[in-house]
């Protein structure tokens, strides 16, 4: 029920709301079941947590399957499904323990590694970054900083590697994790050339919010610290590079924005998820029982209305 399509609007008013024939109820029937899922405890009884750990890894596969992996046509129907199961996974994501992180890992990181389009990216993305944020020592030197240490990889993977790490970022200096600022540079540091333009300028925005701090212990350690002259002198002018140069700098005013406003754990709530949708269903999700909604008398008799079916965001453009 959680890839059903929403109803498309086609009046509201004394006539009462009329809905795409056959769709109407599937498709509240969605937003009803996501409604429930933001209403769980957390963390959920034994036997609702096994059921939602058999959805999370249903909804993983699905990514993985052949006719889900590539070439998928925007506005498809294999890409509405896509989209849709990534909006609920970002919903499921607080309810992933400890013990499911292997087995999430295992299936994450190829989905991550497919050419999505950027709606569905934006999603995939925001997943793993909420995961990394809440797992750092399982997560971000075993599998973020080691995919961007292969400098083999497609720049549209750097990216979307890139754009994980940058949005966790925060949370991860909250929880006093800053002895991964010098692994993620040696890291990020060759991106900083790539031809990828989006690439690059992640690479160059995550590189400048951390190099002022390697620098700032550099220095205060003094003499005292094994560090190379001519390594911390690169560091240097690297930074100012980044700072001064005027180019880089009006390239970096967007990204920095991106990261300054995305927060993993408000853009994977349910509101957030609702944001785009029309303002009647975000009303009936908002405020309407579950059960209300699946069982509403619906009117069938009216044609589509294409103005009000839902809207997703994306990340910066790649």
């Amino acid at each position: 029920m959680c890839l059903y399509k929403e109803p498309l609007l086609k009046e509201v008013g004394a006539g009462g709301l009329h809905l795409d024939r056959g769709r109407g109820a599937k498709g509240f029937a969605r937003i009803a079941v996501n409604s429930f899922f933001d209403s769980l405890p957390r963390p959920a009884s034994p036997s609702m947590q096994a059921f939602l750990d058999g959805i999370i890894i249903q909804l993983l596969d699905m990514s993985l399957a052949s006719s889900y992996c590539g070439g998928i046509s925007a506005g498809s129907a294999v890409f509405g499904r896509k989209l849709r199961s990534w909006q609920t996974l970002c919903l499921l994501s607080c309810h992933v323990h400890e013990e499911l992180v292997p087995a999430v890992n295992a299936r994450l990181w190829d989905v991550v590694r497919q050419a999505n389009l950027n709606a569905i990216a934006h999603y995939v993305e925001l997943f793993a970054a909420r995961l990394v944020a809440r797992y750092p020592l399982l997560l971000v030197e075993q599998h973020v900083l080691r995919e961007l240490s292969d400098v083999s990889i497609a720049g549209h993977i750097a990216a979307s590697f890139g754009l994980i790490l940058g949005v966790a970022l925060p949370r991860l200096m909250a929880h006093g994790l800053g002895d991964l600022r010098e692994a993620a540079v040696t890291a990020m540091l060759p991106w900083l050339s790539c031809d990828t333009g989006h690439a690059r300028t992640i690479a160059q925005c995550v590189v400048s919010q951390l190099l002022p701090d390697i620098l700032r212990e550099r220095e205060t350690a003094g003499d005292a610290a094994d560090v190379d002259v001519s390594d911390t002198a690169f560091l240097r002018a690297t930074l100012a590079m980044l700072q001064q140069n005027k180019d880089i700098v009006r390239m970096l005013g967007m990204q920095q924005r991106y990261f300054a406003r995305t927060d993993p754990e408000r853009e994977c709530s349910l509101e957030a998820l609702l944001s785009a949708v029309s303002w009647l269903l975000r009303a009936v999700a908002l405020f309407l029982p579950p059960f209300l909604i699946l069982t509403a008398p619906v009117s069938r008799s009216a044609a589509p209305c294409s103005h009000c079916q839902i809207q997703t965001k994306s990340s910066p453009s790649r």
